[in-house]
């Protein structure tokens, strides 16, 4: 009976370190899920200000921040996204929200959000999965909120 525990053990620890070892690949699929947003009478700093805001109350930490980009991240300590994307360099992956900003013009502001899951952040062994379609539902949110923050702004 011994042997048949310590063998089950063996298979579920040999499955895990696959998994482990799996995550040091960047796998970048195209994204499926359209974060393309349009905001109306305003203007690219309005627009960056609440990113930033609204990133920081999420208990994000904002690394870059310009008229035309912010990019903000935070370090995923969940059990899933450290078997996944952690290594053995540094088992805690980071998500990282970037915001692309255009001036279109005639009060209209364009921002196209994406995420990645990053394995060893802040490394030179850093590794990049696209997770935007897995994100959308939250960055589209975030973008709805802004759009109703500056809408009862004006």
């Amino acid at each position: 009976m011994k042997n048949y525990i310590l063998t089950a053990f063996v298979m579920v620890f040999g499955v895990l370190a696959m998994l482990g070892s799996a995550s040091n690949q960047s796998v970048n699929p195209p994204s499926a899920a359209s974060t393309d947003f349009t905001f109306e009478n305003t203007t690219t700093k309005a627009v960056v200000d609440q990113l930033v805001s609204l990133n920081m109350s999420n208990g994000l930490t904002v690394t870059n921040a310009t008229d035309y980009m912010v990019i903000a991240q935070g370090l995923d300590r969940s059990m899933g996204a450290m078997m996944l994307y952690g290594s053995k360099y540094d088992r805690v992956p980071a998500l990282r929200l970037t915001y692309n900003i255009g001036n279109l013009g005639d009060g209209r502001v364009r921002v196209i959000g994406k995420a990645n899951m990053i394995t060893n952040p802040g490394s030179a062994h850093e590794q990049s999965s696209d997770f935007t379609s897995e994100m959308s539902g939250h960055i589209n949110g975030q973008l709805m909120t802004i759009r109703n923050q500056l809408q009862t702004k004006s």
